[in-house]
């Protein structure tokens, strides 16, 4: 589990996030840990899946109000990185895409 900023140290704004952590070099991991059932969920440059829609995303971007209920953690893969395919499956077959 590692900050933003060591996967991408050339994204100023990834420097600025304190919520959000890689898991391995593919998988963003954005818990909610406040209240409410929404949170911004920013998203460096690269091609990301949304594991629980299986939306792809380009960033850098900020995805505002991003749906966070209890019990789901938002989670977005990396398709450029090393083991993507095997990461997104893995999620996916976990429920986390529903």
């Amino acid at each position: 589990m590692r900050p933003l900023f060591f996967d991408f140290p050339k994204d100023e704004a990834s420097y600025t996030v304190t919520d959000e952590w890689m898991l391995g070099p593919a998988v963003l991991a954005a818990p909610k840990l406040d209240e409410g059932t929404t949170r911004d969920v920013f998203l460096p440059a690269g091609t990301w899946r949304d594991v629980t829609n299986g939306k792809v995303v380009r960033g850098p971007v900020t995805l505002r109000g991003y749906a966070a209920p209890l019990g789901v953690t938002p989670a977005f893969v990396n398709l450029k990185a090393e083991g993507a395919t095997k990461a997104y499956r893995a999620l996916a077959r976990t429920g986390a895409e529903r």
